[in-house]
């Protein structure tokens, strides 16, 4: 047999037994993860350390012509995302409790409200709701009061509480955005997991004799001694919504 043909013979059946017993091995090595999780995070507003704190803000036998610090509590996010916190005052009332001789001269009756006003956000026939002005602030300082221009103390929102359309708190909205002019550097008070933030409320009650912030005494009050043995109530609300 030729030499060629004998070795091209020999090839092709070399490359068949190699077809027949299997491929070529290389060096290999493997490695296993198991376990891997995503967890969610959590959103958790605790006021004062807990949830749904009850009363928070009391104030008694107040009188025109003063501020009174209602005090602060403590707004902590105890979640695990940070989150943009929003103030709501909601459901105002005004009871008039007792009707006083100096209420009755002063033109108040039983089951009415004197409203010189054009806008009436409360509920009740009180008029100490009317009477009052309030202010939401940051207790930057931590001293439990509000101090015009003290360090980190700042105007959340301020107004007289039910004056016209156009000049009164906000109900049921939002307190923010922050007016940044009034010693405020944001307009949201964001909260990382773990962050707290003081709120303070302040009251002035307003008086015939004039003065008192953005002189509210003189837009369409009705007479101080109406405010007599009244009181006034309303529902706070905290809110913390995670920051995108």
């Amino acid at each position: 047999m030729n030499k060629k043909i004998l070795l091209s013979l020999l090839a092709i059946a070399f490359v068949g037994a190699i077809a027949v017993g299997g491929t070529i091995a290389y060096f290999k090595d493997s490695e296993v993860s198991s376990g891997n999780t995503f967890s969610a995070g959590k959103i958790d507003l605790k006021v004062n350390d807990v949830d749904n704190p009850g009363v928070l803000f009391t104030l008694d036998n107040i009188t025109p012509g003063h501020y009174y610090d209602a005090g602060t509590v403590k707004v902590r996010n105890a979640g695990s995302v940070p989150g943009r916190l929003s103030i709501k005052i909601k459901d105002p009332i005004s009871h008039e409790n007792t009707l006083e001789d100096p209420e009755i001269k002063a033109g108040d009756a039983t089951s009415t409200e004197v409203d010189p006003g054009s806008y009436d956000a409360n509920e009740g026939d009180g008029e100490l709701w009317d009477l009052c002005f309030m202010r939401v602030y940051v207790d930057g300082n931590g001293d439990g009061k509000y101090t015009c221009g003290s360090d980190g103390d700042c105007i959340i929102e301020e107004n007289a509480l039910d004056k016209t359309d156009y000049y009164h708190f906000p109900i049921d909205e939002d307190l923010f955005p922050i007016e940044t002019n009034y010693y405020c550097h944001d307009e949201y008070i964001d909260l990382d997991p773990g962050e707290t933030v003081d709120v303070g409320v302040q009251i002035y009650f307003y008086s015939d004799d004039g003065g008192g912030p953005a002189g509210g005494w003189s837009r369409n009050l009705p007479p101080d001694e109406t405010g007599m043995s009244d009181d006034l109530q309303f529902t706070i609300e905290f809110g913390l919504e995670q920051i995108e």
